[in-house]
């Protein structure tokens, strides 16, 4: 990895790349602090943000968990399996069948619009209305509804605020496996929220799994999320200030 550094950086490095997300009200910001033993680091943000960003995905699942949050999880794990189907010869065959019983309707649709805002706009030459080959079968991949049934098929957005936070913590965590390059760091924000204790149990051993193969941090404000064999791993926040636990008795503190 460090020879890719350099190859793609033009720079040598130890172990360590430090850098710095600054988040502030009004903006955000990416640098690269001046080190020692390497003063040129911070003229070349461009290319380390690069380096980082396509080894590194970060997963952020919010303490507000919705439907529409699962939807949009399952859309992209969806769209991500059907794409493979693309290359598919009788999946081209029929993808051109649908554009072709599309067409006379956009032309249609496109011949009135023109009309329409001539009377208008005289300038105005033609209107088109399409509808591109990725938008085709960008909408071809996300077209899901999720159903559970749990004695009576309800529909997800039905369900209660636990059974959907759960769903969209679950979700997230599959749609986030690592890949041969790539390092994912999960950021959950108060994973007890709509939890009953027993599914606060389950969901923290879930996350200590999760975070044998990848990178986990959570916000929480429960007792239970705390990791208390090592306390150094607990940041304490208090008074915007923050550092890492010294003890157990700490973090009760």
């Amino acid at each position: 990895e460090r020879e890719t550094f350099k190859e793609t950086v033009g720079s040598s490095i130890n172990d360590t790349l430090p850098v710095q997300l600054v988040f502030g009200q009004e903006r955000m910001f990416f640098r690269v602090p001046k080190q020692r033993w390497a003063t040129q680091l911070a003229q070349k943000i461009g290319p380390i943000s690069e380096f980082i960003a396509e080894r590194i995905q970060f997963v952020y699942i919010p303490a507000v968990r919705t439907p529409s949050d699962v939807d949009g999880v399952i859309d992209s794990i969806l769209a991500g399996r059907l794409a493979a189907l693309e290359a598919d010869a009788d999946y081209q065959k029929a993808i051109e069948k649908v554009r072709e019983l599309q067409e006379p309707v956009l032309q249609q649709l496109s011949q009135e619009l023109t009309t329409t805002l001539q009377e208008f706009l005289p300038a105005v030459k033609r209107v088109s209305v399409d509808i591109t080959p990725t938008r085709r079968y960008e909408r071809m991949r996300t077209a899901s509804e999720v159903t559970v049934d749990d004695g009576v098929p309800t529909s997800l957005e039905s369900k209660g605020d636990g059974v959907v936070s759960l769903a969209a913590i679950g979700l997230m965590r599959r749609s986030t496996v690592p890949g041969q390059n790539r390092h994912v760091v999960l950021a959950i924000e108060e994973p007890e929220s709509h939890l009953h204790p027993k599914a606060m149990h389950l969901l923290r051993q879930i996350l200590h799994e999760v975070a044998r193969p990848q990178q986990v941090v959570i916000t929480t404000h429960s007792p239970l999320f705390a990791e208390r064999r090592s306390p150094s791993a607990n940041v304490l926040v208090r008074s915007n200030s923050a550092h890492p636990a010294r003890s157990v008795a700490d973090i009760r503190d």
